[in-house]
C-alpha cells in the first residue's frame, strides 16, 4: 500500500489527513482520487502547527515511514489529478541494499554482446571491468537457458516474494525491464542481417556502443544509488515499475 505524505487516506467511513510534519492527522475533504483499493486524495485542510495528535499505530510502519521519504508524482485519473508516490528507500538495511544491486547483473551480462565494438577500441576498459566478473559471467552462460533461468528466479524469488521490502522488488522488477529493452536490438538484428564492411559497418559499431555505454550508464547509476540507500529512477523504466504496483 502506498501513502502520500500531507495527502488523504480514504476509509469507508471517514478521512484522515497524515501530517507528515507532526505525525498527525486531521479531518479533510477529499478532492481527487487515485486508483485502488484504498484511495489516496488531496487535502484542503493546511497542514502544519495545526497538527497536535498522534499517528495511529497501525500507520507506523515501514510503509508509511518510507511513504515519508517519497517523491511525489501527479496521475490524471477520471479527468482529475491525484498524487501517488515513488519510495526513496532511505530506510533499507545494507542487506536489503546489497540484494537490491543482484539483479542488474543480469541485464548488465545480457548486454555483454552490445559492447564488442567498444571493448575492441578500448580494451583497458574490458580489462579493468569484465576481468574481475569473468567467472560469474562464464558460470551464468554455463547454464542452460540461463537468461531464462535468471528472469523466472528474479521475477518469483523477489518480486513476488512477500518477505522482501519494496525497495529490493523495485529494483528487480527494474532490472527486468531493462532486460527486456535490452532484448529488442537483439530481436531487431534477427530481420536485419548487420552490415559487414564499409560506412553502414561504422554506423552499427557506433549505434552498438552507444547501447552498451547507455546500459553501463543505467547499471552503474543503480549500483550507486542503491548502495547510497536511495532508489534508482530511471526514466520510463521506473514510472513502468510504480505502475504495475509489483
Amino acid at each position: 500500500m502506498q501513502l502520500t505524505c500531507g495527502h488523504a487516506l480514504v476509509l469507508p467511513r471517514r478521512s484522515i489527513s497524515i501530517c507528515a510534519s507532526h505525525g498527525a492527522r486531521l479531518p479533510i475533504k477529499p478532492v481527487a482520487y487515485a486508483q485502488g483499493g484504498i484511495r489516496v486524495a488531496r487535502s484542503r485542510a493546511t497542514l502544519g502547527a495545526a497538527c497536535r495528535r498522534t499517528v495511529p499505530t497501525q500507520f507506523q510502519n515501514t510503509h508509511f515511514q518510507q511513504a515519508c521519504q517519497a517523491k511525489k508524482t501527479h496521475v490524471t485519473v477520471r479527468g482529475r489529478q491525484s498524487t501517488t508516490c515513488r519510495y526513496s528507500g532511505t530506510n533499507t538495511s545494507p542487506p536489503e541494499r546489497l540484494l537490491a544491486i543482484v539483479p542488474y547483473f543480469f541485464p548488465f551480462v545480457e548486454g555483454l554482446r552490445y559492447g564488442r565494438f567498444f571493448f575492441q577500441q578500448f580494451p583497458i576498459v574490458a580489462q579493468v571491468l569484465l576481468n574481475p566478473l569473468q567467472p560469474l559471467i562464464q558460470g551464468y552462460f554455463s547454464i542452460p537457458f540461463g537468461s531464462l533461468v535468471a528472469f523466472f528466479a528474479i521475477y518469483f524469488g523477489l518480486v513476488k516474494n512477500n518477505a522482501v521490502s519494496n525497495f529490493v522488488k523495485f529494483n528487480a522488477y527494474q532490472a527486468i525491464l531493462l532486460e527486456i529493452v535490452m532484448v529488442l536490438p537483439a530481436l531487431f538484428e534477427t530481420v536485419f542481417r548487420p552490415p559487414r564492411y564499409g560506412l553502414a559497418l561504422q554506423l552499427y559499431s557506433t549505434y552498438q556502443s552507444a547501447i552498451w555505454v547507455t546500459l553501463a550508464v543505467i547499471v552503474f547509476y543503480a549500483i550507486v544509488s542503491n548502495l547510497a540507500g536511495r532508489k534508482p529512477v530511471v526514466p520510463f523504466l521506473s514510472d513502468a515499475v510504480d505502475r504495475s504496483q509489483f
